[in-house]
C-alpha cells in the first residue's frame, strides 16, 4: 500500500497530490495530507481540517489522489523521474492486484460514482453457475510474480443474506508460505443477476459478473479515479490446471484504468468453471487452481 501511494503521488502533478483520499477496512474514507509513514508503521500528517493524522498501515486499503483528473490553472514544476516507465508498471502490478482482490477493493472517496446495477434477465441465477457459495468450500492457488511463486488458501467461511436478496459471502485468504503466515478477508455479493466484490452492485462493488452473460457482452463505470470495464470473452473455453482440466469456462476480460495517468491500465482474464469457481487468472498477477473441494 505504501508503495502505491508513493507511485501515485509521484506520476501525478504536486497540486493534485497534496491531498489523498485514504479508505481503510472499518468503512471510513479519510482526506488529508500524508507526510510519510513512521518506524512504527504508520500514515502520519494532517487530515483535511487540520488535524493530526495517524493511521496504523495494516488498517488502510487503499490511497488515491482526492481529484486526479483536475488539471490546475498553473500546475507547479515537478522534477523529472529517473524512471517514470518503472513507476508506470508498479501502478499497473497493484492494480492488478487489485481486480483480484489481493490489494483491495476500488477506492471510496467522498463522491462515488456506483458501479452499474445488474440488469434484468430471464436467465436462471448465472453467477451462481460460476462461483459456488456453500460455506466450507475451499481453494488452493499458485500466485507467479515475476521472480517468486507463492500459494494461497481461499476458504468462504460465511454466507448470509443481505439487501435486495443478495447473498454475501466472506471469504478468509491465508497464505502458505509466508513466515509468519498472514490471512486476510474479502467479501463477495452474489445474487440472481450479478456477482461484486467488495460491496454490492451499484455501491462501489467490483462487478465481476453481470446478467445475461453473453460472448461480447461488456459492462463499464467508473469512480473519481478509476474507469472498469467488464467483457464476456468466452462461454466455452477449456482451462488445462494442476487441479485438472475444466470444459465449458467463462472467460471474462477486466481492464481498469487509472484516470489523469496516461499510459496506466491493467487488463487481465479472469477465468471461472462451472460448479468450481475461479480457475485461471492471466495478466500481470498470475493465478492458477492446484486444488479445491466444494462443500454440499
Amino acid at each position: 500500500m505504501r508503495i502505491l501511494w508513493m507511485a501515485v503521488c509521484m506520476l501525478v502533478p504536486a497540486a493534485d497530490a497534496d491531498l489523498v483520499s485514504i479508505r481503510t477496512r472499518d468503512g471510513r474514507t479519510i482526506v488529508g495530507r500524508v507526510d510519510g509513514i513512521d518506524e512504527a508503521g504508520n500514515y502520519v500528517g494532517k487530515t483535511e481540517d487540520g488535524s493530526r493524522l495517524v493511521i496504523p498501515e495494516r488498517d488502510v486499503l487503499s490511497v488515491d489522489p482526492k481529484n486526479p483528473s483536475a488539471t490546475p490553472a498553473a500546475p507547479p514544476e515537478r522534477k523529472p523521474i529517473a524512471d517514470e516507465e518503472a513507476l508506470r508498471k508498479l501502478v499497473r502490478k497493484i492494480l492488478a492486484e487489485e481486480l483480484r482482490g489481493m490489494a483491495g477493493t476500488p477506492a471510496a472517496t467522498e463522491e462515488p460514482a456506483p458501479s452499474p446495477p445488474p440488469e434484468p434477465s430471464d436467465t436462471p441465477a448465472p453467477p451462481a453457475r460460476w462461483f459456488p457459495a456453500t460455506v466450507g468450500s475451499w481453494w488452493v492457488y499458485r500466485r507467479d510474480g515475476a521472480t517468486t511463486r507463492s500459494r494461497e488458501r481461499w476458504e468462504i467461511a460465511s454466507a448470509a443474506p443481505c439487501e435486495e436478496g443478495l447473498i454475501k459471502l466472506d471469504v478468509v485468504v491465508r497464505s502458505l508460505d509466508e513466515d509468519p503466515p498472514t490471512a486476510a478477508r474479502r467479501w463477495y455479493y452474489l445474487g440472481n443477476d450479478s456477482l461484486s466484490a467488495g460491496a454490492a452492485p451499484g455501491k462501489g462493488g467490483d462487478v465481476l459478473l453481470r446478467a445475461p452473460l453473453r460472448e461480447g457482452e461488456d459492462w463499464v463505470w467508473s469512480t473519481p479515479s478509476r474507469n472498469f470495464r467488464r467483457t464476456c470473452r468466452s462461454l466455452s473455453d477449456t482451462v488445462h490446471t494442476p487441479a485438472g482440466t475444466f470444459a465449458g469456462c467463462l472467460s471474462i476480460r477486466a481492464e481498469t484504468a487509472i484516470k489523469g495517468i496516461e499510459g496506466v491500465s491493467v487488463a487481465e482474464t479472469i477465468t471461472f468453471a462451472p460448479g468450481v469457481g475461479i480457475v485461471r487468472i492471466e495478466g500481470e498477477s498470475p493465478l492458477i487452481l492446484l486444488e479445491y473441494e466444494i462443500a454440499p
